[in-house]
């Protein structure tokens, strides 16, 4: 899908919804707007006179989510040597509409394609827009199920607008103006009601920005600080800058740094989740490790457990030292887990210790980790761990011992502990709905398992696994297990 389409359907889906649409959710998008979107699409790429006569159109249609979409499209010609005036007879007609989102667009449609009115004004008049009302306050999230006044709805939906009609025609003296949107969130995002008049006005201005061509110094400072405000993993405005930091490469790292080791936790994730990405930047790896040998031990939980799947993704032998530890002392059994998979992928003598410590961990989830391990890299310490998480139906530790079965040695012993979790026992009929289930998955994820195998290596649990196998549950796989076993 163009880019082009991606916003416009983006729009539709996230952004053009009413406020109240939006606790309901997820929404579809139905295929009228998926045409409508088509539509302008093609209509926009071709920048022609017919293509405001479709767009017109389709400012006209019923669904006002096309409708202002649609202006959106007209936005983004409103530099071209056009005639609009057909675009401001229907934009006038939407001006009262009782969807905010509508008559915010169409407002802003107003002043952007008025070609009687000077450029320098239309601006001028634009990044009025983009100012926030003074003296609002946050919405609270305990507000969430009363409706905003309709004023402040279209004030957020104004804002945005505006900030997409200056990336037609603005200049570089808009960039104040826009730079202000980028630093304001509106309040805490959680406490915001109408997170589209937030962190979505942010999102939009610092696309304004990008496509004023700051310089590259200036540009990644104004990212950066667009990171401030977003909720760690959950904002796209946030995760489109980090992605466009990492995009920049190594003249964003100074730039990030600050962010990374700095106390404000929403920028130290983003900053540190960016810095992840720059695998070639042994100074950004080094930086990322040395900040989470710090935050793996932060009392928050969301930093210490963000630390540890950060040092899982970068998979550094530099941070050995910082994983051992974890493993061996951190009371959070996330981060040990995270700790002890890490250790694990990494090809290096001084992981093997502290695996072979973690074997007599409490956490199943965490033992298991770390004999399964172990085993792919041919220690056979952890099999009996392996073989008891095979009956662990809560958790992650029976999953996590099926995917390391094939690198149990102890072939006998393993045919004879599957046959005991595959065999029906008394009362299993008598079990709650929960646990049976639990138990069927259980079994079910074995035999899954035991089909991908090389036929040698299964057969010679023949004799243990086939009398276990006829009154299975599931024909398919056992069907498939027993093709392995020479049936």
């Amino acid at each position: 899908m163009s880019r082009v389409r991606s916003l416009l359907l983006g729009w539709m889906l996230a952004v053009l919804v009413p406020a109240a649409s939006v606790a309901d959710g997820p929404y579809a998008i139905s295929p009228e707007e998926k045409a409508g979107a088509g539509q302008i699409q093609r209509a926009v790429e071709a920048g022609t006179q017919a293509s405001v006569e479709t767009l017109v159109g389709l400012v006209r249609h019923e669904n006002p989510r096309v409708q202002t979409a649609a202006l959106l499209g007209l936005l983004r010609l409103a530099n071209a040597p056009l005639d609009f005036a057909a675009a401001l007879d229907a934009a006038k007609g939407l001006k009262d509409s009782k969807q905010a989102f509508v008559a915010a667009a169409a407002d802003v449609a107003l002043i952007a394609l008025d070609r009687q009115v000077p450029i320098a004004e239309r601006r001028a008049r634009l990044v009025k827009l983009t100012e926030s009302r003074e003296g609002r306050g946050p919405l609270r999230a305990t507000d969430r199920a009363t409706v905003p006044p309709p004023a402040e709805c279209k004030e957020g939906y104004q804002r945005r607008m505006a900030a997409e009609a200056l990336r037609a025609i603005g200049d570089a003296s808009v960039l104040p103006a826009l730079e202000a949107m980028a630093d304001d969130s509106f309040g805490e995002s959680g406490d915001s009601l109408d997170r589209k008049a937030g962190s979505g006005v942010a999102f939009h201005a610092w696309w304004a920005i990008r496509s004023q061509g700051l310089p590259e110094e200036e540009k990644l400072r104004v990212l950066a600080g667009a990171l401030r405000h977003g909720e760690p993993f959950g904002s796209r405005w946030s995760d489109a800058a980090c992605r466009l930091l990492a995009g920049a490469g190594e003249p964003a790292v100074p730039v990030l740094i600050p962010l990374a080791r700095g106390e404000d936790r929403r920028s130290k994730l983003w900053a540190l989740r960016t810095l992840r990405d720059f695998s070639t930047s042994q100074s950004a790896r080094d930086v990322v490790i040395e900040v989470c040998a710090k935050d793996i031990e932060s009392e928050d939980r969301l930093v210490r457990q963000s630390a540890a799947f950060t040092l899982r993704e970068l998979a550094d032998r530099k941070s050995v030292p910082v994983l051992a530890r974890a493993l061996a002392a951190s009371p959070d059994p996330y981060v040990r887990e995270r700790a002890a998979f890490t250790l694990g992928r990494i090809e290096d003598e001084g992981t093997l210790a502290p695996l072979k410590a973690a074997l007599s961990d409490a956490d199943w989830g965490v033992k298991t980790q770390a004999a399964a391990h172990l085993a792919r890299r041919g220690f056979r310490d952890g099999e009996p761990v392996l073989l008891d998480a095979l009956g662990e139906r809560e958790g992650t530790a029976g999953s996590i011992a099926v995917g390391a079965l094939e690198f149990i040695q102890d072939r006998e012993r393993l045919a004879e502990r599957l046959a005991a979790l595959l065999r029906k026992q008394p009362g299993e009929e008598q079990l709650a709905a929960r646990p049976r289930i639990l138990l069927d998955e259980a079994r079910n994820r074995i035999l899954r398992q035991l089909a991908t195998w090389d036929p040698e290596k299964l057969r010679p649990g023949a004799p243990a696994l086939k009398p276990v196998l006829a009154n299975h549950l599931r024909p398919d796989l056992v069907q498939a297990v027993l093709k392995k076993l020479g049936d």
